[in-house]
């Protein structure tokens, strides 16, 4: 199934890039007007005027800005609210199903395989934690043929019959977190200084994305892309509906 969140993210993008040319063009207009004005007022009303007017546009726009930040909240997190699986409900047995594996897993020891380990743990493979438990498990049996983990010589993983799925949802899991972490600021990062005018002396700055902001775009996008090729390798997750779909842009 499809997701669709970077599709999503560069609408996210899109609108506040199309707001903040419209913030550059009303800056540019207020250093416009009052830079024509230099014969008729006084350099500190022009000054005044400009920096009123400068002030106020930038207090509009950051709350705009803020808009999208939540815009783009709304969308992670209504992403991993739909495709982050959960643990699935645990029969009265449970604690003995779990004893028994354990017990097996430990009979085969350092000789078991991929294939009697799914044999073995077949029933839990939807438990994500309860499987990070029974990899550490093999992990610990194994270690003596396997100093690095469950990995091949190459760094390839290996068990990928027992294990496959729940790598997936680690990488998953882990994806989420770097988005999460660039969108917290990613359209209020402060701006930087752009093209300079100078009026009578004084210098006002059409603001500019900084760096940040442009790198952290890149890196959302590339992250919601990755959530999406993983989110369709992964069988039974859903696709993002309802709230996480209705993105719209604040006017």
């Amino acid at each position: 199934m499809k997701l669709g969140l970077k599709a999503k993210i560069e609408a996210i993008i899109t609108g506040y890039k199309a707001n903040f040319e419209t913030q550059v063009k009303e800056v540019k207009k207020v250093i416009d007007t009052w830079k024509d004005q230099v014969d008729k007022f006084k350099l500190e009303y022009i000054q005044q005027q400009i920096s009123s007017g400068l002030d106020e546009i930038s207090e509009n726009y950051s709350k705009v800005n803020k808009l999208y930040n939540q815009k783009l909240w709304v969308a992670v997190a209504g992403a991993r609210a739909k495709v982050v699986p959960k643990a699935p409900s645990k029969p009265d047995d449970h604690a003995t199903k779990i004893s028994n594996a354990i017990a097996l897993l430990q009979i085969k020891g350092e000789t078991i395989t991929d294939d009697s380990a799914y044999m073995i743990l077949k029933d839990f493979i939807d438990d994500y934690d309860q499987m990070r438990l029974f990899k550490d498990i093999i992990e610990t049996l194994t270690s003596r043929i396997n100093p690095y983990g469950l990995v091949d010589n190459n760094g390839n993983a290996i068990f990928t019959k027992t294990f496959g799925k729940l790598n997936k949802v680690q990488v998953l899991l882990n994806t989420f977190e770097e988005i999460e972490a660039s969108a917290d600021m990613l359209f209020i990062h402060p701006k930087q200084n752009g093209e300079t005018y100078v009026v009578n002396g004084q210098s006002y700055s059409l603001p500019i994305d900084s760096y940040e902001q442009m790198a952290g775009e890149d890196d959302v996008l590339n992250w919601a892309e990755t959530i999406d090729e993983i989110v369709e390798e992964i069988p039974g997750v859903e696709t993002v509906s309802g709230k996480a779909d209705e993105i719209e842009q604040p006017e």
